[in-house]
């Protein structure tokens, strides 16, 4: 998807995929749109604004806890209890499942090493295996694996209002024993 930066002159996105950047004017009347290769037009100032952006994302990646892609290889080593587990089951055609997923990586990215927390998703389609031991029926179903305990209890996802990656976060901290953050 695009990245949009907001700056003094106007509005700048990028679009990765096809190399090419609009901006927008932010100055009264309708937006003017203007397409060019950046390849060409791209300033210094253009550049130093990509890496800049670039690096605070790779440091904001390196802290953070990715969700992790649950296979039959890596299912028990994941679930032996040494963490704890937050796993997402999903399959490609459900809606709801990707509304949730950025929200999951969302929250898991609020989290580090430290916690001793992990997050993951498993594929019902293709891990039936996984999906079949646990009792799996419907999608998105989540599934939790305290530290100590190497067998799943429910994790009962309960949506009211506001970002779901904030609900989540609540009821992951809740489980935690922690207070929840002020952003909450």
């Amino acid at each position: 998807p695009p990245c949009t930066v907001v700056i003094t002159a106007g509005t700048y996105v990028w679009n990765r995929a096809a190399a090419v950047c609009s901006v927008s004017p932010t100055s009264t009347g309708d937006p003017i749109h203007r397409t060019h290769n950046t390849r060409e037009k791209m300033s210094y100032a253009g550049y130093l604004m990509k890496g800049l952006l670039l690096v605070g994302l790779l440091a904001h990646q390196a802290l953070a806890i990715n969700v992790i892609e649950i296979d039959s290889d890596n299912f028990k080593p994941i679930t032996d209890g040494s963490k704890n587990v937050l796993l997402k089951f999903y399959t490609p055609d459900c809606h709801m499942c990707d509304v949730i997923d950025p929200e999951f990586e969302y929250a898991a990215s609020k989290y580090d090493e430290s916690d001793e927390m992990l997050f993951g998703r498993v594929n019902g389609y293709r891990e039936r295996d996984i999906v079949e031991e646990l009792g799996v029926a419907g999608y998105p179903v989540f599934k939790w694996w305290k530290k100590g305990a190497t067998e799943a209890e429910p994790f009962y996802y309960v949506h009211y209002s506001g970002r779901h990656g904030h609900t989540l976060m609540r009821m992951v901290n809740d489980r935690l024993g922690r207070d929840h953050h002020e952003e909450l």
